[in-house]
């Protein structure tokens, strides 16, 4: 239970930063760089829940 909230918690912080580094300012290979940085940052369950739930998103 105690995981499933950290995950949740871990969850929103990516998306929060995800969404203040696509509306950033920088060019494109730095905002690149960027996310890419972002991604290596969390925990590959939490990217993968974070895109996961875009992709449903998306959908809807």
């Amino acid at each position: 239970m105690e995981n499933d909230d950290q995950l949740k918690k871990q969850v929103v912080q990516f998306k929060n930063i995800m969404g203040v580094a696509e509306k950033s300012t920088l060019e494109a290979e730095e905002r690149s760089i960027l996310i890419d940085a972002i991604c290596d940052y969390f925990p590959s369950t939490v990217v993968d829940q974070a895109m996961t739930e875009w992709a449903q998103k998306s959908r809807s």
